[in-house]
């Protein structure tokens, strides 16, 4: 195989993997946990209910509103989620690796400014499972916090506020399959809906392109 083949070779296998790459990195889309559940009384399931919830596809970073309906129960909350001693988990699925974060929403109720001080719900960890019992090997979560806004001004309507955004590239990576989330004293509860947007971070584009380049080298080979 001579240079200006494995030049060739190489040029399509960059080109290909940028493609293959920039078409899972721009895609952005709700990523819903397959499942959720309690330890102890907590109204986790308001946060996960709105029928028919879709996020515009941009790019992350985006800070306009991107969803298209709010919650039709405008004034549930998130329920006994102040009490320490009662844990809520999120099932990410048996693909958690594969899903990349980039941007954290919360849904606020009505008229919250009085009460949605900032106070968000910050104490959570990633985990292999979904008892609620923190091993020293699972990871805190850092880049985002729950409800997090500093609401200053009452509006009667419901409001979409990011609790996290990122740049391309810079989307964050599950730390386990579970989320675990404890309640926290002195969170407000005033919101009605978490969204997290996202993508798969799937290499079968990728792994096609190369069978294809592995393809094409051995018909060329073929025919010298």
């Amino acid at each position: 195989m001579n240079n200006s083949t494995l030049r060739f070779a190489l040029a399509i296998y960059l080109l290909a993997f940028a493609t293959a790459y920039s078409t899972n990195a721009a895609m952005l889309e709700l990523i819903r946990p397959v499942a959720l559940g309690t330890h102890g009384f907590v109204r986790t399931s308001n946060m996960f209910d709105i029928d028919g919830l879709a996020y515009t596809p941009g790019v992350a970073g985006n800070l306009n509103d991107p969803f298209n309906v709010v919650d039709p129960a405008a004034h549930q909350g998130w329920g006994f989620s102040e009490d320490n001693t009662r844990f809520s988990w999120l099932d990410f699925g048996e693909d958690w690796a594969s899903i990349k974060i980039a941007q954290v929403w919360s849904l606020y109720r009505p008229f919250s400014a009085t009460q949605a001080n900032g106070i968000g719900l910050s104490s959570m960890w990633w985990d292999d499972d979904n008892d609620s019992t923190k091993d020293p090997t699972d990871a805190d979560v850092t880049e985002f916090v729950f409800g997090s806004a500093d609401l200053t001004s009452n509006v009667n309507s419901q409001t979409w506020l990011a609790d996290m955004t990122t740049t391309a590239g810079n989307e964050i990576s599950l730390g386990g399959r579970y989320l675990l989330i404890q309640g926290q004293p002195g969170f407000h509860g005033r919101i009605n809906e978490i969204a997290f947007v996202g993508y798969a971070d799937i290499p079968e584009p990728a792994s096609l392109s190369l069978l294809l380049i592995g393809l094409t080298l051995l018909a060329h080979k073929r025919k010298q």
